[in-house]
């Protein structure tokens, strides 16, 4: 027989089946793009440590570099799973455009912020989407000019901005806010430590 865990997620990829059958649902999607759409949504209905939390095979994700339909994919399967599971697709992977993956990254840190209400929790995704300017508009409204005035440095050809953000980050990193960490990291140029995070 099965155990738990494979039972629940043989019930999980029962409902993504049940998901991908619906009307318009896998319109758009090409051959290559199903296998992640469904194993996304099955990791996606069960909760991290009993199958779920981002567990896609490296196949699924490997046939979806191969795909045609991206943006279908990206506009199909993340919203059913979930905002936060975008590790689990790895998106910066098997999307070809710069330009989506900001676009991406951009409505994924909107809706960060919309669920948290903190800027910090949505800053490495407005960074990696370049919209800094809407990032310090956050912080702004939360009254943190320091921050807000920050952000509006211009990091790409200031080395003295580039070296302020990176020890920001090290100093986020003190107070375990990594993904602001990380933004800053990036900020400064340095994404090696970003990805370390």
């Amino acid at each position: 027989g099965l155990s738990g865990e494979e039972g629940k997620y043989l019930v999980g990829l029962i409902g993504a089946f049940k998901v991908y059958e619906s009307p318009g649902v896998k319109d758009g999607l090409d051959q290559e793009a199903t296998p992640l759409f469904l194993l996304s949504l099955a990791a996606g209905s069960m909760p991290p440590g009993q199958g779920g939390g981002g567990l896609v095979p490296s196949i699924a994700v490997a046939l979806a570099m191969h795909s045609d339909s991206h943006t279908a994919l990206l506009q199909r399967a993340v919203p059913l799973v979930g905002d936060e599971s975008w590790a689990q697709y790895k998106a910066a992977v098997w999307v070809s455009s710069s330009e989506e993956l900001r676009r991406y990254c951009e409505a994924l840190g909107r809706k960060l912020y919309q669920r948290a209400r903190d800027p910090w929790e949505a800053a490495l995704f407005f960074v990696l989407a370049r919209k800094t300017s809407a990032l310090s508009q956050l912080f702004k409204a939360h009254d943190d000019a320091k921050v807000a005035s920050f952000l509006l440095r211009d990091f790409a050809s200031c080395e003295h901005s580039r070296l302020a953000a990176r020890k920001n980050a090290f100093s986020l990193m003190g107070k375990h806010k990594f993904g602001g960490a990380a933004a800053f990291f990036i900020l400064g140029g340095s994404v090696k430590e970003a990805v370390h995070l």
